[in-house]
């Protein structure tokens, strides 16, 4: 896959060094990622970096980025209008859904808890 320029169309803090970025495609492709995919965002002349897609793929590609380093920081202060460029999806190996519904109210609620493998050995 070629790598494709994202504009970010919102900014959002949800914590001191936490933030929510909303970025739509510059050239129109929308992207439709599977649950537990990441994206690789890239900001230019620091560097590239896996994030988890963290918004409902309806919408903008939204990427929850917490800044502790160099790339994730240049992320996180990327301003409306900024361009990021996103990379190859990839989704985690073993990623299992369990769903649980039930009745609230007469209001039916579903809930799906998507976990995947932790590996303590990095590169593995």
């Amino acid at each position: 896959m070629v790598p494709l320029p994202f504009r970010v169309t919102k900014r959002r803090r949800e914590l001191a060094d936490t933030w929510t970025l909303e970025l739509e495609p510059v050239g129109g492709e929308r992207v439709l990622p599977a649950p537990g995919q990441f994206t690789m965002l890239y900001a230019f002349g620091i560097g590239e970096v896996p994030i988890s897609v963290s918004g409902d793929v309806s919408g903008p590609l939204v990427h929850t980025v917490r800044a502790v380093g160099a790339v994730s920081r240049a992320i996180c202060a990327s301003e409306p209008g900024a361009v990021l460029v996103r990379g190859a999806n990839a989704t985690v190996a073993g990623l299992q859904c369990t769903d649980w519904s039930w009745t609230e109210d007469g209001e039916k609620h579903t809930l799906h808890l998507w976990t995947g493998p932790i590996n303590a050995e990095r590169g593995k």
